[in-house]
């Protein structure tokens, strides 16, 4: 279970460097507080679930209210780089997703672990352009509500 008490605060930075799908480091602190930011953390790429909550955001990323407001998607899971760009791949994803091994962004976020300690989570975190936290939503088994959440802040974005 995510922590509520990140809700109004600016969203942690982690110390690493995350693993994008396509090899390249990532940083945190290059996006947030720059643009409104939809993150997602999920468990296990290239699964049932996670496949279709990833399908789910990057039809939500391509609607025209969504690119109005300039935000941006981001998946984070505990998977190899390369697990996790097989997933771009096999399912059209153009946003990133980066890999959090050490599980540092998974920490700063408080996102915790789930299925009696079995499993990464499933948060999701609206953050708005100036990097606070509005809103996160935290359910393991149900992966449609992630993305019925995030559109709902799309226009107080």
């Amino acid at each position: 279970m995510s922590d509520e008490s990140l809700i109004g605060k600016k969203a942690p930075l982690c110390q690493g460097k995350l693993q994008g799908g396509d090899g390249r480091d990532f940083e945190l602190s290059d996006v947030v507080g720059k643009e409104p930011l939809i993150l997602f953390f999920f468990p296990k790429a290239g699964s049932y679930g996670c496949n279709r909550e990833a399908c789910a955001m990057q039809k939500m990323s391509e609607l025209s209210e969504f690119k109005q407001i300039g935000a941006k998607v981001i998946g984070i899971s505990p998977d190899e780089p390369k697990e996790n760009a097989k997933m771009m791949e096999s399912q059209g994803l153009e946003f990133p997703i980066l890999s959090d091994q050490k599980m540092e962004a998974n920490d700063a976020f408080k996102v915790g672990r789930a299925m009696l300690g079995l499993t990464s989570g499933r948060v999701t975190f609206i953050i708005n352009k100036e990097g606070i936290i509005v809103d996160r939503y935290d359910s393991l088994m149900n992966f449609k509500k992630h993305v019925e959440f995030a559109k709902k802040w799309i226009p107080k974005l």
